[in-house]
């Protein structure tokens, strides 16, 4: 774990307590505004404070899980350089995110609605940007002897069935927009049932229960356990389900897909738009931004190729081998 430089005093000093009701009764570190949990630092402080508005979609299982613990909060965020320079909070990225000024493919955070600026002003947060702001300026960079996982850290591994499933109804657009099945959220070309969830005993689609069960999904009934490895037959179904999931989005014409491009941009007419929009997706799908390089390799080995069948497929190929990426399916 990294060794926290910033003091508690330096986190209250922020105004944490005025912008939660950052309090805490015990020795160390303040309590997040239901008073459940006690920070132990002033990094942990800001942690619990973001919670609310930002663990929704950097939790466990999401590309960028900021918020699955101190360790990961800490190593990914607040002594990453590429969002966090720790003394200026003028040239840190994360900044210009919560601000609604960043430049590149993502301008802002939360990507829909209002910038986090502006949730703070309407009092919708549990801190603002002038108290991110103050805790960067007092941020030392961490000791190098010190940086990297705890012993008790997890490994990389691959995402569960829910997690997979999840994060596919999430990236693709499938919890938001119609043409789906509405208790499934899911496409109707290829369900993924949990042969445990509620309603699902006497369910009438036994493909989408063999489906889970072949991505190695558990089935207590069955006394079958999750497998979290990457069988023949799971690495099968995935490349199915990014196929068929993909093809639904696209043809749905979904935003979170065509972010900066329409379904029936060529490469003919706009060539700009369709390499920025795979650079969107690029970053959504892999929680990586795309280098030129990168940009260039779906653009000619994957679109390119697959255009003269329409744009249609051209976006569904794109979609999917972003979807195969053993970093859209490891955590």
């Amino acid at each position: 774990m990294i060794s926290t430089k910033t003091s508690l005093a330096a986190a209250v000093s922020l105004g944490l307590a005025g912008a939660g009701g950052f309090a805490c009764s015990g020795a160390h570190g303040a309590s997040s505004g239901s008073g459940t949990a006690c920070a132990a630092s002033a990094d942990d402080a800001i942690r619990l404070a973001l919670e609310p508005n930002c663990k929704a979609c950097h939790d466990v299982g999401s590309n960028l899980p900021l918020f699955a613990g101190l360790d990961a909060f800490e190593n990914l965020l607040v002594y990453n350089t590429a969002l966090i320079v720790p003394g200026n909070p003028d040239q840190s990225r994360f900044v210009a995110l919560l601000e609604g000024t960043a430049q590149g493919t993502y301008t802002q955070m939360p990507l829909i609605g209002s910038p986090f600026a502006t949730l703070a002003a309407q009092g919708s947060t549990q801190i603002d940007v002038q108290g991110i702001r103050g805790w960067i300026s007092a941020l030392q960079p961490p000791d190098p002897s010190k940086i990297g996982p705890s012993a008790g850290a997890p490994m990389t591994r691959r995402l569960s069935v829910p997690e997979l499933v999840s994060n596919l109804q999430r990236t693709l657009g499938f919890k938001e927009v119609g043409a789906t099945d509405a208790a499934q959220g899911q496409p109707a070309s290829l369900w993924v049932r949990d042969p445990d969830a509620v309603g699902s005993i006497g369910y009438s689609n036994i493909g989408a229960t063999r489906t889970w069960e072949a991505l190695g999904g558990g089935d207590s009934l069955a006394r079958v356990k999750d497998d979290l490895t990457w069988s023949p037959g799971a690495l099968r179904v995935v490349v199915e389900m990014s196929l068929e999931w993909c093809t639904d989005a696209v043809a749905r014409g979904d935003q979170t897909v065509f972010h900066d491009a329409a379904p029936t941009d060529t490469s003919a007419a706009a060539p700009d738009k369709i390499r920025k929009n795979i650079g969107t997706l690029h970053l959504q799908l892999l929680g990586e931004p795309a280098a030129a390089a990168d940009v260039d390799a779906y653009y000619q080995g994957v679109f390119l190729p697959a255009e003269p069948r329409g744009a249609a497929v051209a976006w569904t190929e794109v979609c999917a081998a972003l979807v195969r990426d053993p970093r859209y399916l490891t955590f």
